[in-house]
Formats: C-alpha cells, structure tokens, sequence
C-alpha cells in the first residue's frame, strides 16, 4: 500500500482510542512510508488513561519523546516529505495530551479527527520529525 491509498482509507474513520487515534494513524502512516512498525511491540489501549500507562511504562515522560526517541527531530518545515511527523496542539481528546500526531502529505499536516481526516496548515506544527531518519533510544 502506498500513502496516497492509507490516507483514501482512513478519510472517513473516525477517532477511536487504540484503534483510529493519532498515535495509531500516525504509525501506520509511517509504516507505510518505512516499512518499520513502531508500534509493534507496545501493547494497545483503549482510552486515555491507559494510553498514559502506555506512556509511563515505555519510559516517556512527554507525548513528543515517544517520537523523539525513534526519529530525528528538526525545526525547518521546508524541509519535511510525505509521511514525516508533526506534532500539534489540535488534538480531539485532550485528556492524554493537547498535542496530536499528525503527517505531512502534499503540503499539509493530516490527522485524525472526530469524524475522518483533517487537514492543518505546516505552521501549525510544533515539532517536526525526519520518519527516514531513525534514532533508536534505549
């Protein structure tokens, strides 16, 4: 599957914790750029609190350092490809963080909403990160 079908697929899905979330969305997004599940080894969650246990147990103190322990982190947007993360303070359920994840594609970040994909502009992004360039944390 190539990013243009997983983001025709997942138009119109909407939110679900541990299954259609921004965590999930994004993983599955860069999985289909990398070929490297991120995830794989983390067990699922269900709702906010667990995907905070998620987070304890994986030793992340932040939303962003579960990126930030895997992927390259830069500041310039110009330079970012499709599939690369952003992260942004647009998130549908704020109980876990007010960052989302979200994907660059064709000039825009792309995350999950309540109902399907939204689009954002790049400069709402925080922090941007290279999916091809990997940096594994112990």
């Amino acid at each position: 599957m190539d990013l243009d079908k997983y983001i025709e697929d997942h138009l119109n899905k909407p939110f679900n914790w541990g299954k259609n979330d921004c965590m999930t969305f994004t993983n599955g997004a860069v999985e289909t750029v990398t070929g490297i599940n991120h995830l794989k080894k983390i067990r699922k969650w269900r709702d906010p609190k667990e995907a905070k246990k998620v987070l304890k147990k994986e030793k992340h103190k932040e939303f962003v350092d579960i990126f930030d322990s895997r992927f390259r982190q830069h500041k310039n947007s110009n330079k970012l490809k499709d599939g690369d993360i952003a992260l942004a303070d647009v998130a549908v359920d704020k109980s876990f963080s007010k960052l989302s994840a979200l994907i660059y594609y064709k000039g825009k970040l792309v995350g999950i909403g309540k109902n399907g994909l939204e689009t954002y502009p790049v400069d709402s992004g925080k922090f941007f990160f290279n999916v091809r360039s990997l940096r594994i944390r112990g």
